[in-house]
């Protein structure tokens, strides 16, 4: 869901899990066929200190984008929202996207597009609803149960079981669907599916103890505490990115704020473009 504010450090780590998770195939799940190549910055800055984020945004082998929202509402007002950060991401980035925006259980219907002369939008809309989630969450239990080894698409509908129909509560599918992830054996999946569902976690559930239980079983990851650390590396930069637009905004010279930031000039060109347009 698009933000006017900086998001929180837990949840840009999560964003690389699951980031992860999608560019090793998951996007499939969702009929994008296209083999994902790297994620795009999703934070858009316009208008110095106004901020719109995404939830992914990848390239494509076919130079094109794919953008992906997770909805827990269908207001034709999102909708704009997302035409919105998908005009800046286009003009940033100079190249096509598509959009899916991925719908919890309990929407069935949304609109996709906008049609007033000038600006038209259309979006596609992938409903989450469609899929049993009480059914896939028995039959992925019983394979880990019996020793099976578990398929991608296995470890992508377990990322995914707290956004399906469900008699289950939001907070205990995903409880559930924790405890399965924990039980993966390789460590790398793990991390992606616990990233996934902790991501999950942030958005629906509102009790602060069980939230906080749920981090502590994200942590509890190898992987995940790697991703820790690299968020914890990329917070260091953001500040020395802050410092460069404060003092770009005084009008200190590009080579000065260099010397001051440690930024590359060439780094700074890109975030004062940004920054500027």
């Amino acid at each position: 869901m698009i933000q006017n504010e900086r998001r929180p450090k837990y949840e840009d780590v999560l964003l690389k899990c699951i980031t992860e998770f999608f560019r090793d195939g998951a996007a499939e799940f969702f009929g994008i066929h296209e083999k994902l190549v790297k994620p795009l910055k999703t934070e858009v800055i316009h208008l110095k200190e106004k901020r719109l984020f995404a939830d992914l945004v990848f390239t494509t082998e076919e130079n094109s984008m794919v953008h992906f929202e997770f909805q827990t509402t269908n207001k034709k007002s999102d909708l704009f929202r997302f035409y919105l950060t998908d005009a800046y991401l286009t003009y940033t980035y100079q190249m096509p996207i598509k959009t899916i925006i991925v719908y919890t259980a309990g929407i069935e219907n949304a609109p996709i597009n906008l049609d007033f002369d000038a600006l038209k939008y259309q979006a596609n809309a992938f409903y989450m609803t469609n899929f049993d989630g009480d059914a896939e969450f028995a039959k992925i239990k019983a394979k880990m149960d019996s020793g099976e080894s578990l398929t991608h698409e296995d470890m992508i509908t377990i990322a995914l079981l707290p956004l399906t129909r469900s008699r289950l509560s939001k907070l205990e599918i995903i409880e559930e669907s924790v405890k399965l992830g924990r039980d993966i054996t390789e460590e790398a999946s793990q991390s992606k599916v616990l990233g996934a569902l902790g991501l999950l976690a942030e958005k629906f559930v509102k009790d602060n103890q069980k939230l906080n239980e749920i981090r502590r079983a994200m942590r509890m990851s190898k992987i995940f505490g790697l991703f820790v650390e690299e968020g914890r590396a990329e917070g260091r930069t953001q500040e020395r990115i802050d410092m460069a637009r404060r003092m770009a905004e005084d009008g200190m010279d590009v080579r000065k704020i260099s010397k001051f930031t440690g930024l590359t000039i060439d780094q700074l060109k890109e975030i004062l473009n940004v920054m500027l347009a």
